[in-house]
């Protein structure tokens, strides 16, 4: 996968990779959802981005479920599209002529990840491709990400 990640997260990518890779190819869109994890154990949950409130109730409950269990990572998963480097710039350039990325002729559906714990962030995705198959991951560390869905843990706490 990818040897950016600490050997921790890498470990609970491997636990949850077959499941993405299932979901991905039995329904037309992945849910999008955040795995917290507290030790080994893990909950899941379902994040709703139908509009701005949904998206910000979605964060609040993360961040209050990642509090109550004193989480050690999140790992957000969502669907969604991209653009490789000319697409990219041809967008920025011409945004009034895309509502979104997804309508950019050279858009490109990906699952995309982030990944948080005390020590560090990283983003990443996989390219989704014909069949619906999974491509392999690439990450990436991240040095400062922000937006409704980050900062969920907060400073490490000492659990009892």
């Amino acid at each position: 996968m990818s040897n950016v990640l600490p050997s921790e997260i890498q470990g609970f990518l491997d636990r949850l990779m077959p499941a993405f890779k299932q979901n991905l190819k039995q329904y037309p869109m992945l849910a999008p959802c955040a795995f917290i994890f507290e030790g080994e154990k893990f909950s899941i949950v379902q994040m709703d981005t139908t509009d701005e409130a949904s998206k910000d109730f979605s964060a609040r409950q993360i961040r209050k479920f990642c509090k109550e269990v004193m989480a050690d990572a999140v790992i957000t998963v969502t669907e969604s599209w991209s653009l490789d480097g000319d697409g990219a710039m041809d967008y920025m350039k011409n945004r009034s002529k895309y509502r979104s990325v997804s309508e950019h002729p050279l858009a490109f559906e990906v699952v995309s990840f982030a990944i948080e714990t005390h020590e560090s962030e990283y983003g990443g995705f996989s390219k989704i491709l014909p069949g619906r198959e999974m491509g392999e991951p690439e990450f990436i560390r991240s040095t400062h990400t922000e937006g409704r869905f980050t900062r969920f843990l907060g400073p490490r706490l000492v659990k009892n």
